[in-house]
């Protein structure tokens, strides 16, 4: 949050739904399966337009999230049970 108060013109970079990316290939993350919950098509101030998540909510792969290679091979090994 403080980087965020620093850099309020950066808000892309610094938003939680941003920031946590690179935090989850360093870290063990859990999450429910299937997924139960969903932001609902609302109107961002982020993104200045009406936006609906529910897809990419619901993409459990989500290799696009990553950059590498060896992100990708992190990714793959993510275990849902």
């Amino acid at each position: 949050m403080s980087k965020l108060i620093k850099s309020p013109n950066d808000e892309r970079f610094y938003a939680i739904d941003q920031y946590w990316k690179p935090l989850q290939l360093n870290n063990t993350w859990f999450m429910l399966y299937p997924p139960s919950v969903i932001q609902y098509k609302n109107y961002s101030d982020i993104e200045k337009k009406v936006v609906d998540y529910k897809d990419l909510i619901f993409d459990l792969n989500k290799s696009y999230l990553f950059k590498n290679a060896n992100a990708n091979a992190n990714a793959n090994k993510m275990k849902f049970t």
